[in-house]
C-alpha cells in the first residue's frame, strides 16, 4: 500500500476513496420543486446533466418529502436507502426533473396534476 492510502478495510469505502482520489467528491446540491428563484442550481444540474458529471442531490418534493439521490455519469439516479447507501434505481434524470424537459416526466406529473402534452395513441 502506497503512504497516502488509508487503512480502509471495507471495499467499497476504499472504492469510494479510490474515485474521491483520481476524480474528486461530486458536488452535492439541494433542489426544491416549490421553490422559485432556482435558476443558479437549475442551470448547474443541467451543465452536470449534459457533461455527464456525478453529483448528490437533496430533493425536496412537492408533498414535502426530501429523498437523496446520487446522479452517476450516465445519468442514473439512485436513492439513499435507510442505511445509508445508494441503491435502488428511481430512473432516469431527464424523466425526473421538470426543467430538463425529458421525453415523459412521469413522476412530477402525478404528484403534481399536471396532464401530458404527448398524443394518445388510437
Amino acid at each position: 500500500m502506497a503512504e497516502d492510502e488509508p487503512s480502509i478495510k471495507n471495499d467499497r469505502e476504499y472504492m469510494e476513496w479510490l474515485y474521491n482520489k483520481y476524480y474528486g467528491k461530486p458536488p452535492e446540491l439541494a433542489w426544491s420543486f416549490k421553490k422559485t428563484r432556482q435558476a443558479t442550481v437549475e442551470k448547474r444540474i443541467k451543465r452536470l446533466v449534459s457533461r455527464m458529471k456525478p453529483f448528490y442531490l437533496t430533493v425536496t418534493k412537492p408533498d414535502d418529502t426530501v429523498e437523496e439521490w446520487f446522479i452517476d455519469g450516465g445519468n442514473w439516479v439512485s436513492a439513499k436507502q435507510a442505511d445509508g447507501i445508494y441503491r435502488g434505481l428511481v430512473g432516469h434524470i431527464n424523466n425526473l426533473l421538470p426543467f430538463i424537459k425529458g421525453r415523459s416526466i412521469l413522476v412530477w406529473e402525478l404528484v403534481v396534476g399536471k396532464t401530458s402534452k404527448r398524443r394518445k395513441r388510437k
